[in-house]
C-alpha cells in the first residue's frame, strides 16, 4: 500500500471520528447485550467495540465475536454501521463470518442494540481488494455493512492477510 494511500486514508479516518459520534450501545434498562442476529446462516452473536488504532482497527487474530468499528455510527444511529468478524481464525477454524457468502440480497439481519431491534434487508453483496477503505465511507443515508475476509480470494502469507474482503451491505427493512 502506497504510503499516500494511508496518510489519506489515516486522515479520512481522523476526520470520520471527530464527526461522528462514537456512541456503539444503547443504554437498555435490562442490561442486555448488543447482539447481530443472521437466521438464514445460524449466527447469533454479541457485538463488541473493536477500537480504532494508529493505522487501522484493533482486532485480536483470535478475536471471536462480532465488533462495532469505532468511528462509524452507533447501533441505531444514522449513516453506514460497520460491523466486522473473521471467516476464519489462525488454526483454520470457522469464525463468527464463516458463512457470510451463502448470503443472498434480500435475505434478513437483525441488529439488537441492547434495547430495539433494528431489522435489515441485504441491498448488495460486493467482493473488494483488501484496500478499498471505500466501503467504510459515511453514507447520506441508513446502512449496514457487514465485512470480512474472502478467504476464497487467497492469502498473501507475506501481509498475513487475505487478498478481498467480502462486504455485505444492508438498509433498513422499514
Amino acid at each position: 500500500m502506497s504510503q499516500l494511500f494511508r496518510v489519506v486514508s489515516l486522515a479520512f479516518l481522523f476526520v470520520l471520528l471527530a464527526f461522528v459520534p462514537c456512541v456503539l450501545f444503547a443504554s437498555g434498562n435490562d442490561g442486555a447485550a448488543p447482539t447481530l442476529i443472521i437466521p438464514s446462516i445460524r449466527v447469533s452473536a454479541p457485538i463488541i467495540e473493536f477500537p480504532l488504532g494508529d493505522s487501522s482497527w484493533i482486532i485480536d487474530p483470535w478475536e471471536s465475536q462480532i465488533g462495532h468499528l469505532e468511528g462509524t455510527p452507533g447501533l441505531g444511529q444514522s449513516g453506514n454501521i460497520v460491523l466486522a468478524a473473521h471467516a476464519k481464525m489462525p488454526d483454520l477454524g470457522n469464525g463468527v463470518f464463516a458463512n457470510l457468502s451463502e448470503l443472498h440480497e434480500g435475505a434478513t439481519i437483525v441488529v439488537f442494540d441492547g434495547q430495539i431491534e433494528h431489522t435489515y434487508r441485504i441491498d448488495s453483496i460486493l467482493y473488494v481488494d483488501y484496500t478499498d477503505l471505500s466501503v467504510l465511507y459515511p453514507t447520506n443515508h441508513d446502512q449496514l455493512t457487514l465485512i470480512t475476509c474472502d478467504t476464497a480470494s487467497g492469502y498473501d502469507a507475506s501481509r498475513q492477510d487475505y487478498n478481498r474482503r467480502l462486504v455485505i451491505v444492508a438498509r433498513p427493512a422499514d
